[in-house]
């Protein structure tokens, strides 16, 4: 049996490892004046699963142009899955928004 690489995430003088993989997603959202923060929201709300106050928003990834805005998160197992079976299309408010794969996984110290 093959264990799960273990991703850690340091904070301060903590670090904190599970084991888990993970992968990294570029959110696209079509609203430029929504936040991160705003959007996190509205996807868990209406996305059963996706847990986002568990992803981890890679810093200064946030950006915006005249018609949307984009971030990059590392997301584990459990929230992808749910991605999948939505065709990375999840519900935020009153359509759908495109979240892409980077093809980047996690390696530990990464996050």
């Amino acid at each position: 049996m093959t264990e799960k690489p273990k991703t850690c995430l340091r904070m301060g003088g903590i670090q904190l490892c599970w084991e888990s993989s993970c992968c990294q997603l570029v959110v696209h959202v079509e609203d430029p004046e929504m936040t991160v923060k705003e959007s996190l929201v509205l996807l868990d709300r209406q996305n059963e699963g996706l847990d986002t106050d568990y992803w981890v928003i890679a810093r200064g990834s946030e950006s915006r142009d005249t018609m949307s805005s984009h971030f990059t998160a590392l997301i584990d197992d459990g929230p992808l899955e749910v991605l999948k079976t939505l065709s990375f299309k999840p519900y935020l408010g009153l359509g759908r928004e495109t979240i892409r794969m980077t093809g980047k996984k996690c390696k530990e110290g990464m996050m």
